[in-house]
Order: C-alpha cells, then sequence, then structure tokens
C-alpha cells in the first residue's frame, strides 16, 4: 500500500507528459490500490502514421503498374503503328524562311495517341492507295516499305526486288528465285519488243536506234526459246549486206547474249503462283540477274501481271510494290517505255502501285502525279528539290533539312503547314520492367522451292490431264474449260481461268495445243484451243467446230441448209438453196481444192473463216470476186439479215 500511495502521490506530484494519463484504482478499504498509466495520443498518432504509409505505398505501386502498363502498350503500339507524325508551320522569322518544328520530339512519347499514325487508314483514306517512296541510300526508305506491305494485311502482294540483301527478302515473305518461275519471252511479242527497247540505252545506237525494235520483233516472229531467236539474228546478219541494218543486228546479237538464261521457262504466271499456293505475298527475287536481265524480266512480269488484272475482278485487291523502279522508268526510248506508266493511271480498281527510287525526278512528272502518297525523304538534288518548289516552297525547304529517318508526304500540303513523318525500324523489347528499344529482328528466308515442285505441279497437271482430255474430241475457249476445272476441282473461277491459261501455254510450248482468234456474233473476240491435227488426220477438230457453228447460225436465221459434207467428201462444206459455204481456218498453205470447187459451180460461194485477219489475207484477198465473198461471222450475219 506505501508503494502504491507513494507512487500515485508522485505522480500527482509531477506534471504528466503530453498525451499520457494516469487512472487510480481504489480499494475496498477506501485507500489508492495503484494506478495506470496509458500513452493513448502517442500511440494513435503511431498507427496513423503507419496507416498513411501503407495507403501511400500502395498508390504509389498501383500508380507504378499503371504507368508501367501504360508504357508497354505505348511501346507496343509505337512499334506496329509505324509512323509518327508531327507538323511543320510557316515561320517567316527564321532563317531560312519556311522551316520550324513545331512539335518537341518528347511529346510523340507522352501523348501518342495524337502523334501516331494509322498508316494503313492514311493511305487508304486517299484517292488511290498509289504510294511513292523516295530518299538516298540508308534514309529508311526499304525498312519504311518492309513495314507497311506488313501493315496490309487482306491484300494480295507482289514484290520485285533487286538486290543480294534487301529488307524485303529479311521480311518473313515467301520469296521466289526468278530463275524458277522464267516467263516465255516469246509469248507475247508486244511485250518482247518493248521489254527488250527500255532495258538496253538505245540512244547509244545512234541513227539505227529506231530500226532496233522493228527487227527484234520481226526476229521474234515465231520461235518459241532463245535458241531459235538467236539462230535468227545471226542468218539475218549473213544475208544483210547494207551497215546500217548490220550495225542494229550487231547491237542486237550482242546484248541477247545477256538475256538467254539456261532455265526452264515456268509457264506460269505471277497470280497463278498466288492462287495455287495460297499465297497472300510473293517476293521475287531478281538478284542473281545481271542488270539488263533484271530490267527485261521485271518488265515481262509487269506485262504479264498487268494483262491478267484487266481481264476482271479479284476477290482481293493486290498491291504491286517495284523497288528501284528506276531501273524501269529510266529507259523510256520514243513510244516504247515502262508498263508502270499504264499500271499507275488505271489500277486503282484491281488495287496500288508502290514504287521506290533514290530520287523523287527519277519518275516523270505526269507518271508522279498518279501517286497520291509521295513520301519524300532527305534530299539535296536540284532537280528534286526544284520539283518539290513547285509544289509548295516549304516542301523543298523541309525536305532539304529533313533529320535520318523523317519524311514529308508531298501530296499532303495543307494550308500554312507541311505534315512531316518519322520512322525508327526499332521495335520494343520488354524485360522485367525495362523497355529496350531494338532493331527489328530479320525473319528467316523463305524460298518456295519446294512448293514450287509440288504444290503447283500436282495441280497443274490435273487441268492437263482434262484439256487433253477435252481436245480429243472438241474445241474450247479458256472461260468454258475455266468453269470446268472450278466444277470438278473446287478451284474458284478467276483462278481457275489463270491456271487454265498457263497450262494451255505449256501444252503450246510442247506442240499439242494450238489456238486460233475467233470473232464473234458480236464482234468480239475470243481464243478458241484445239488439237494439233495429227499426220494424215482428214479434218481438224478447229473445221469440225466452226462448220458446225456456220450451219447452227444458218439455221437459226432462217436459212434452208440443204446438205453438210462429211470431211471425205470433195463438196462443198455446207449447201444452202442458194450458195455454197466454204469454212477455212486459215491453215491451209494452198488453196487449190478450193479454187477447183468455186471452178465448177455456178452458186455464189462464201468462205467463213475465223477472223479479219485471215479475211484480209493475200491468200483470201485474191479470191474474191462478184460471185465469192471473204466474211467472219459478223459479216455472214450481215449477208443474211
Amino acid at each position: 500500500m506505501m508503494i502504491a500511495s507513494l507512487t500515485g502521490i508522485a505522480l500527482q506530484s509531477r506534471p504528466l507528459p503530453e498525451g499520457v494519463s494516469a487512472v487510480q484504482f481504489p480499494s475496498k478499504a477506501g485507500g489508492v490500490r495503484g494506478c495506470r498509466l496509458f500513452d493513448r495520443g502517442g500511440k494513435m498518432r503511431k498507427q496513423q502514421e503507419e496507416a498513411q504509409r501503407l495507403w501511400w505505398e500502395a498508390r504509389e505501386k498501383k500508380e507504378a503498374e499503371k504507368k508501367w502498363k501504360e508504357r508497354c502498350e505505348t511501346a507496343k503500339m509505337l512499334s506496329q503503328a509505324v509512323i509518327q507524325w508531327g507538323h511543320v508551320c510557316r515561320d517567316r522569322d527564321k532563317n531560312p524562311p519556311y522551316r520550324g518544328w513545331t512539335v518537341p520530339t518528347d511529346t510523340l512519347w507522352h501523348r501518342p495517341s495524337e502523334y501516331v499514325l494509322d498508316a494503313r487508314k492514311y493511305i487508304e483514306g486517299k484517292a488511290n492507295q498509289n504510294v511513292f517512296v523516295c530518299g538516298a541510300s540508308g534514309q529508311g526508305k526499304s525498312k519504311l516499305m518492309r513495314r507497311l506491305l506488313a501493315l496490309m494485311d487482306g491484300y494480295q502482294r507482289v514484290v520485285f526486288t533487286f538486290k543480294p540483301n534487301d529488307e524485303y527478302l529479311n521480311a518473313g515473305f515467301p520469296i521466289a528465285d526468278v530463275t524458277e518461275i522464267m516467263p516465255n519471252p516469246f509469248e507475247d511479242l508486244d511485250a518482247f519488243t518493248s521489254a527488250f527497247a527500255i532495258t538496253y540505252p538505245l540512244d547509244s545506237v545512234g541513227i539505227t536506234a529506231s530500226q532496233v525494235p522493228s527487227f527484234v520483233r520481226d526476229l521474234a516472229t515465231g520461235c518459241n526459246g532463245w535458241d531459235p531467236f538467236v539462230k535468227a539474228v545471226e542468218k539475218r546478219i549473213h544475208e544483210t549486206k547494207d551497215k546500217i541494218q548490220l550495225s542494229a543486228l550487231h547491237f542486237i546479237e550482242e546484248h541477247v547474249k545477256g538475256l538467254h538464261y539456261d532455265t526452264k521457262t515456268s509457264n506460269t504466271s505471277l497470280l497463278s503462283l498466288l492462287s495455287v499456293l495460297k499465297l497472300d505475298t510473293l517476293v521475287i527475287d531478281f538478284s542473281g540477274l545481271n542488270d539488263g536481265a533484271k530490267v527485261f524480266y521485271a518488265e515481262l512480269f509487269l506485262r504479264q501481271l498487268w494483262t491478267e488484272l484487266r481481264q476482271g475482278q479479284r476477290e482481293k485487291k493486290l498491291v504491286v510494290s517495284v523497288d528501284e523502279a528506276h531501273r524501269l522508268t529510266n529507259g523510256t526510248f520514243g513510244r516504247y517505255h515502262s508498263i508502270i506508266h499504264e499500271i499507275s493511271k488505271e489500277i486503282r480498281l484491281s488495287g496500288a502501285l508502290w514504287v521506290s527510287t533514290q530520287n523523287y525526278s527519277d519518275l516523270e512528272d505526269g507518271i508522279r502525279n498518279q501517286f497520291e502518297t509521295q513520301f519524300v525523304f532527305r534530299t539535296t538534288s536540284e532537280r528534286d528539290l526544284a520539283a518539290l518548289k513547285a509544289i509548295d516552297p516549304m516542301v523543298s525547304y523541309t525536305v532539304s533539312a529533313l533529320p535520318d529517318h523523317y519524311f514529308v508526304d508531298a501530296k499532303a500540303v495543307a494550308g500554312n503547314g507541311v505534315w512531316y513523318f518519322s520512322y525508327h525500324p526499332k521495335v520494343a523489347r520488354i524485360e522485367g520492367k525495362e523497355i529496350h528499344w531494338v532493331v527489328e529482328a530479320d525473319a528467316p528466308r523463305h524460298y518456295i522451292t519446294q512448293k514450287l515442285s509440288s504444290v503447283r505441279e500436282v495441280k497443274l497437271g490435273a487441268i492437263i490431264g482434262m484439256i487433253r482430255e477435252a481436245l480429243k474430241s472438241r474445241v474450247f475457249y479458256a472461260s468454258e474449260m475455266a468453269r470446268e476445272v472450278s466444277e470438278r476441282l473446287g478451284v474458284k473461277e478467276d483462278d481457275a481461268k489463270l491456271m487454265v491459261n498457263d497450262c494451255c501455254r505449256r501444252l503450246a510450248q510442247a506442240g499439242e495445243v494450238r489456238r486460233m482468234r475467233f470473232e464473234r456474233e458480236d464482234g468480239t473476240s475470243v481464243v478458241l484451243h484445239y488439237a494439233s491435227p495429227e499426220e494424215g488426220q482428214a479434218e481438224s477438230t478447229l473445221h469440225q467446230y466452226l462448220v458446225s457453228f456456220v450451219a447452227r447460225l444458218l439455221r437459226d436465221r432462217g436459212v434452208q441448209v440443204v446438205h453438210v459434207a462429211n470431211p471425205s467428201e470433195p463438196l462443198a462444206d455446207i449447201e444452202t438453196g442458194d450458195a455454197l459455204y466454204e469454212i477455212e481456218t486459215g491453215l491451209k498453205k494452198r488453196t487449190d481444192d478450193l479454187e477447183e470447187r468455186i471452178a465448177r459451180t455456178r452458186k455464189p460461194v462464201v468462205i467463213a473463216v475465223p477472223n479479219s485477219d485471215i479475211a484480209e489475207s493475200e491468200m483470201y484477198r485474191r479470191l474474191r470476186s462478184d460471185t465469192v465473198k471473204v466474211v467472219t461471222v459478223s459479216g455472214l450475219i450481215e449477208m443474211n439479215r
């Protein structure tokens, strides 16, 4: 008790510290039993401070996680979106004028949603989707084109590349070595002549230059390969005495050596390859050819591709991308120029043409104007800057001051400013809590050699079998056969057309199939395919088809057909009450039997031929008289109206 009392007295005699209180406990006898000290304020304060600290730690952790997530998402977005953009305004206080960056580069990170360009939407929002990219080596144009191509999902893409280590070869797209899919140059004489004329600088030949294209076409007529062409050139040289003509012939002989490769032609078009191999993208690697052959075969491929694109609508649009397009466009000679001119003007409904060159002036103004998107990297070329200044002085000044990987769209000048773009070919690599920007890794190269020798041959082999079976008994045209192929093999009809044409080319080269242009009643033309007549065969399937066609046409017109001759009968093919009808395919070299029948008859004679070229040939023009007419089907209809 004494201690308790003393303690209680002592406590009462001293002031208590702030926040400390004392509670006395009374005894049963009425005295003070003791007391307990309570530090209420200090403990509560510590609890509050601890709680506040934990709350701030949780908040900071949450904010850090949020920022990290946003940073990661932004990094991924920037690597996928490709292009950042800003605005250059007219600032006349600067020296030189019209130059000034108004958007600091750090805002590209802090406000990515406002400064990241949806490149695909940007291109597709233009009047056409043609893209022209130009810039000196090392500026980044190839990397930009590679990324833009990767964005175009849903399109088919054919890429022409000429350098051994080009970006397109490392993009992961399927690659075809051009030597494995060589087209037959002699299938289209116009394409052959034009490709030769733009491949070699004809202005170096001087006065004989104008004769070279005509000689090339004349010598290529009837050739089905390089060996016959070379022999035809050598023969003409031995027969020619004129020095000017000899100069042109020697020019052809010398340059043909660079075009003749010991590879088997595939007779398969690029669009057929895309279809048969079920590819959306194909890179054509020309790097194994010499410079002349690169231009020659690239031009042939482009012309073949353009011919097929004009034949009809396709389910998917096609992007045709040509790297180093100046190789083709700089070879213009007279009326001979690259088909790029026509493609750039007319491809809009079928897809888009994308080209890249080193200089803006590599494409003449008439072609450049067909590209609604013109991405121009830094250039100091006087010709380039003069052409850009004609658009707007600010474009020229801005282009001359661009850093690496920055470019402008010369077609996107608006108001008082020019939009500039930047593309840094790096992607985000996220490791733990760190983001590293690294150069995008090259994908392994994937050549389609194995597929070319398996899938294509299986599919085309089946179609060739169908064609051979059909040729035994009838004549057909490609669209008719394509419908049959589509039904039996489950191939889309547009793709079937391409494959049928490829198979027919192959069979024609082997001598199994012949083709004839046939003008129908409405004046339109189709190409009839028929079997080459065997030795001793009395009548070709083409002749049988034309006889049946004309007989049916006459009956439909109300003409009474008296007799249709059998192949063994020495009579007119068709006899009516008023006239005799002779059906000629134009394949004869002599018309003695026809002339004898004309001389024996007193009836008028009508000679029906497949097309107007045959009708106007010397062989049949000389047979015309008051009683003998040479007509096509449309002329036949006019006679019987």
